[in-house]
């Protein structure tokens, strides 16, 4: 595991509250426990390895949800542009699109 400096651990934890619209207060509590932990960071506390490795899992797994979350909505905005040109260019669907359409898993 590569130990981050104390600059470097505070500037991955900035960058992931913004890529994730965190409050400081629920990271620290998600991840460790402590609501006040970003606090105490920016304070000049260097986290023990153990905390270290607990930031860096839960990190990651965010981190994944965010990626999967945003491979479902590109994939969901796939599906409703080639809606859309099905509709405008009043394409005939297959038996397969229709039913899946009457299902309401394609936007009509």
């Amino acid at each position: 595991m590569d130990i981050p400096s104390d600059d470097e651990l505070l500037a991955k934890i900035e960058a992931f509250l913004d890529r994730h619209a965190m409050p400081p207060t629920r990271f620290g509590r998600d991840a460790t426990g402590e609501p006040q932990l970003i606090k105490s960071i920016r304070e000049g506390r260097s986290p023990s390895l153990k905390v270290l490795q607990r930031l860096a899992a839960f990190m990651a797994e965010k981190d994944a949800e965010l990626a999967a979350a945003d491979h479902d909505e590109r994939d969901s905005a796939a599906v409703a542009d080639a809606a859309a040109t099905i509709a405008a260019e009043n394409i005939t669907l297959t038996p397969a699109l229709s039913r899946a359409r009457e299902r309401g898993e394609v936007a009509a």
